[in-house]
C-alpha cells in the first residue's frame, strides 16, 4: 500500500525528450513482433491476390503498403518526438509529479494539476536514464532520473511505483 507522497520536479531538454520517446517507440511500436506481423499480413494478402487473380498488381500494391508503413515508422522514430516537443510547449517547460495513494498528480508549465488514477496507467517502466508512465491514451509521461537529488531518492520513487497497482517489469 502506498503511504505518503513522492514529489519530483524537472525540465526536459529537447534531446532528452527525443531520446526518451525513442526508447518508448522501440519498446512499443518498432518491435520485431510488429514487423513480423505486418510482413505476414501483407504477404498473406499477396498470396490471396495471387490465388484469386490480380497477381500482376498485388505485388506493387502490397509492396507500396509495406514501404509506406515502414516510412511512417521511420518518421515516428526520427522526426515525430522532435515535432511534438516543439509544438506542445507543455513538454519544454517545468514539470512536476506527485505520486500519492490516489494516483499521480501531474503539472505542466505551471498549469492546472492533472490527477491520473493508478488505473489509468497501463504500465510503468524504466531504463538507465528515465522512468516512464504509459497512459491509456496519448504520449507517455517521462521522468528523468537526473531529477532526483540522490540515488536514494530515485530508489524511493521506484519503490513507490512498485507498490500495489503500478507494474515495473
Amino acid at each position: 500500500m502506498r503511504t505518503g507522497e513522492c514529489r519530483v520536479a524537472f525540465v526536459l531538454s529537447e534531446s532528452e525528450f527525443v531520446r526518451a520517446h525513442r526508447v518508448h517507440l522501440r519498446r512499443s511500436l518498432l518491435t520485431f513482433k510488429n514487423a513480423l506481423a505486418l510482413t505476414f499480413a501483407l504477404g498473406l494478402g499477396m498470396v490471396q491476390a495471387a490465388i484469386f487473380g490480380g497477381e500482376d498488381w498485388a505485388l506493387r500494391v502490397f509492396g507500396l503498403l509495406w514501404v509506406m508503413v515502414i516510412g511512417f515508422a521511420a518518421y515516428s522514430f526520427v522526426q515525430l518526438p522532435r515535432t511534438l516537443f516543439r509544438r506542445q510547449s507543455r513538454y519544454s517547460g517545468p514539470q512536476e509529479a506527485v505520486l500519492a495513494s490516489d494516483g499521480v498528480r501531474l503539472r505542466f508549465q505551471g498549469g492546472p494539476e492533472e490527477l491520473r488514477s493508478w488505473s489509468e496507467l497501463t504500465e510503468t517502466f524504466e531504463d538507465h536514464e528515465f522512468f516512464f508512465f504509459r497512459l491509456r491514451h496519448g504520449v507517455p509521461w517521462i521522468v528523468p532520473k537526473r531529477a532526483f537529488a540522490s540515488p536514494a531518492e530515485a530508489a524511493r520513487f521506484r519503490s513507490f511505483l512498485e507498490s500495489d497497482a503500478a507494474v515495473m517489469p
